[in-house]
C-alpha cells in the first residue's frame, strides 16, 4: 500500500462533506468521486482537485483507490458497498447502514469473505462529549444503569421531502424521522447503554407531512442490562430544539445537548447522613481526554488501515441501529412488544 490511501466518494448531495474530510485527512488522498449529476461531479472535482464519473463501477478496478464511500440514497448504500468489497476495495457507507437487516447482514458478508474493512460514519460517536459519557460508563461511574433516553424534535418542510423522490420512502429511506434524521442519537443511545432486550410499546405516525412513512415516532424499551429506555424523533416540531441524549443510573447521570454535557453529576462514595428530602452529596468525576482519538471518519478508517485500529463503528454495530428502528417499527404495526435478538 502507498504511503496515500485513495479514496472515492460516490453521491455528492450529502457525499461533498465527506470528499472535503478526505482532502484534509493526513495519509489519504480524494482519488475521485462519482456522481449521476454530471454538473455536480464535475463541479467538486474542479473544486477538490480530483477525478469525477457519473457511473461510480468505472472506479471499483483502479489500482489507485483502496476505499470506496457510499454516501448515497439510504437504499443504495449497500450495492455501493457490495459492488466495491466485492471489487477488493474497502467500504465505508454513511448513516444508516441501509434500510434493513437483511442487507446489512449482506454487506457485512461480502466484508467477512474477503477480509476487507466495512466502516459506517456515525460522526457523534467522535464527538468528545459523547466519547466521555461512553468512557464513563464502561469505567462503571454510573453504578447500575436505570434509564436511557433518547429525544429529537426537528422540522423538515414538505418540500425536503418532495425532493429527489426517496426521502420518506420505505424502499430508500426505510423509514422516516428514526431511521434518517433520527438514527444518529438511535446509535449512541444503543452505543450507551448495551443491547436492547424488548420494544415494549411504539408508535409512529405521518403527522404533518404527506409521505408514505412516518415524521414522528416513539418507543419504550427495556434493555438486557435492566434498563429502561424512551426513543421520541420527530421532524413535525418547529421551531427546531437540539435533542438530548440522557443516561442515568444509581450512582449518577449525565445529558448530552447541543454538542455538549450539560449535566455531569455523581453521588459521593463516602458515607453520608441520608436526609428525608434534598440530593445527597456529589462526587467529582474526571474522565482524562483521549490521546489520538481519530476526529472524524476518515481518520479513523486511515488509522485502522495503517496502524491496525479498531473502527468506532464497523457493520456489526451499525446495524444494531437498523434492527432495532425495524423492531420498534414491528412493534407499533402489530400493538405487540418485540423481543430483539441481538
Amino acid at each position: 500500500m502507498t504511503d496515500e490511501i485513495g479514496f472515492a466518494i460516490v453521491g455528492l448531495r450529502r457525499g461533498y462533506q465527506a470528499a472535503k474530510e478526505v482532502v484534509a485527512t493526513t495519509g489519504a488522498k480524494l482519488v475521485a468521486v462519482a456522481d449521476i449529476d454530471v454538473p455536480r461531479a464535475q463541479e467538486v472535482a474542479k473544486e477538490l482537485g480530483c477525478e469525477w464519473t457519473a457511473e461510480y463501477r468505472d472506479l471499483l478496478h483502479r489500482d489507485d483507490i483502496q476505499v470506496v464511500g457510499a454516501w448515497t440514497p439510504s437504499g443504495a448504500h449497500g450495492m455501493v458497498a457490495r459492488d466495491a468489497l466485492n471489487a477488493g476495495k474497502h467500504a465505508i457507507s454513511t448513516k444508516p447502514m441501509e434500510v434493513t437487516v437483511a442487507k446489512c447482514d449482506a454487506m457485512i458478508e461480502a466484508a467477512r469473505k474477503r477480509n476487507l474493512l466495512l466502516a459506517i460514519d456515525f460522526g457523534n460517536r467522535y464527538r468528545p462529549e459523547v466519547r466521555q459519557v461512553k468512557r464513563a460508563v464502561e469505567a462503571g461511574e454510573f453504578g447500575k444503569m436505570l434509564f436511557g433516553n433518547a429525544h429529537m424534535w426537528e422540522y423538515r418542510s414538505q418540500a425536503y421531502y418532495d425532493k429527489g423522490g426517496w426521502r420518506g420512502t420505505w424502499e430508500m429511506d426505510g423509514g422516516g424521522s428514526i431511521m434518517n434524521q433520527g438514527v444518529h442519537s438511535v446509535d449512541v443511545l444503543l452505543w450507551l447503554m448495551g443491547e436492547v432486550d424488548r420494544i415494549e410499546y411504539a408508535r409512529y405516525a405521518a403527522r404533518t407531512h404527506d409521505i408514505e412513512t412516518e415524521d414522528s415516532t416513539q418507543a419504550l424499551l427495556t434493555f438486557k442490562n435492566g434498563a429502561w429506555g424512551t426513543i421520541l424523533m420527530t421532524t413535525s416540531h418547529y421551531p427546531v430544539i437540539p435533542g438530548t441524549i440522557h443516561v442515568s443510573g444509581d450512582r449518577g447521570s449525565a445529558i448530552i445537548q447541543r454538542g455538549k454535557i450539560t449535566n455531569w453529576q455523581f453521588i459521593t462514595d463516602e458515607p453520608y447522613e441520608q436526609k428525608e428530602f434534598g440530593n445527597p452529596p456529589e462526587r467529582q468525576v474526571v474522565i482524562p481526554p483521549e490521546e489520538d482519538a481519530p476526529a472524524n471518519w476518515c481518520e479513523d478508517v486511515v488509522s485502522a488501515l495503517t496502524k491496525g485500529t479498531k473502527v468506532a463503528c464497523d457493520g456489526l454495530q451499525a446495524r444494531r441501529a437498523v434492527l432495532i428502528n425495524q423492531a420498534i417499527y414491528e412493534c407499533a404495526r402489530t400493538g405487540k412488544p418485540v423481543t430483539v435478538n441481538e
